[in-house]
């Protein structure tokens, strides 16, 4: 079955982010003011955002491309060599030397996120040659992932271009962007974001008593998806295709054993999530594929930072697993 993968050629559209780590112990109180003196031990930069969607992809086997802007700076030539090096196509990438690349930087001390900064410009340009790229390739690929981070680089035009091409397309959307996605095959949202994409369709109905499958039924209907997936953090996930095929996956508890770090971290997970789930174009059922998701999922979860599911990792938990 995972051989299968090779034969995927997927197109990633979204948000391009460089994941940034700083990892050290926290030894004492600042003597300037009350907060943490933090000695930095180890730094590195992980693939984050739509890129992240595309290395999880590339380390499945599928041939991928991203498409995407970054800055001309230092941590756009960062990022671009870390795609390079992935072997993530970056036909679609284009630098714009007026926008800065989007960062995360997080800083860990014993095992504790203690703080997140972020540095992003908002994406108010349509990159016109980029979409006549789109309009033009579209058609060598399985499907479409659009990982919508709700940064700006994700236009009606791009979307309406992609709907076009009648491929499945698979996207991960922030709630205010839903409409957007309306008619695409399926969505991916985390149980927040869901309740909050009916929170304005449903407001006589006590949001903390809707269940999961009247967010789901509720979702596919209001946006013409053939299928939609939640994601419920420690409780696994639930899934609908059709009108009748609702199914409910417990969290799954990982086999593989941890990295030396004691909490789990869920940066990066539903990204692994859509990318698996994906897998169905390799002619899996949506049950099956939703299935991987969430086991890839719970694989990245017990490592440190973002990170990717490998694909011998998800063939060895999911035989772990039946035994």
């Amino acid at each position: 079955m995972f051989d299968k993968f090779k034969q995927l050629s997927i197109l990633v559209v979204g948000d391009i982010i460089l994941d940034a780590y700083k990892i050290g112990k926290a030894e004492r109180l600042s003597p300037e003011a009350p907060v943490p003196l933090i000695s930095i031990k180890k730094e590195f930069h992980r693939l984050g955002g739509a890129a992240n969607v595309a290395n999880n992809l590339v380390h499945l086997g599928c041939n991928v491309d991203l498409c995407g802007v970054i800055g001309d700076d230092h941590v756009g030539q960062s990022l671009f060599e870390l795609l390079q090096k992935e072997k993530i196509g970056t036909e679609y990438v284009h630098i714009d030397k007026n926008t800065c690349t989007i960062s995360k930087t997080r800083i860990i001390a014993d095992d504790q996120h203690v703080v997140r900064y972020d540095k992003e410009e908002p994406c108010d340009k349509t990159y016109s040659h980029i979409i006549e790229d789109l309009q033009k390739n579209c058609d060598k690929y399985n499907c479409i992932i659009v990982s919508d981070y709700n940064k700006g680089f994700v236009k009606t035009e791009i979307i309406e271009i992609l709907k076009n091409k009648n491929k499945k397309i698979y996207a991960d959307i922030k709630p205010a962007k839903k409409d957007l996605y309306n008619g695409i095959y399926c969505i991916t949202p985390n149980f927040c974001e869901a309740k909050q994409m009916i929170g304005a369709e449903l407001h006589d109905i006590a949001m903390d008593e809707i269940s999961s499958y009247e967010i789901a039924m509720h979702l596919k209907h209001y946006l013409n998806l053939q299928c939609i997936a939640i994601t419920l953090s420690d409780r696994g996930a639930v899934g609908l295709c059709g009108d009748n095929n609702f199914v409910t996956m417990p969290t799954h508890i990982c086999c593989l054993p941890k990295e030396r770090h004691s909490r789990l971290d869920v940066t990066g997970a539903g990204d692994t999530f859509i990318s698996i789930l994906a897998a169905e174009c390799i002619g899996l059922d949506f049950i099956t594929s939703m299935k991987l998701a969430n086991i890839g999922a719970s694989i990245v979860v017990n490592k440190l930072g973002t990170c990717v599911c490998e694909v011998d990792e998800l063939e060895r938990e999911l035989k772990l697993g039946e035994t």
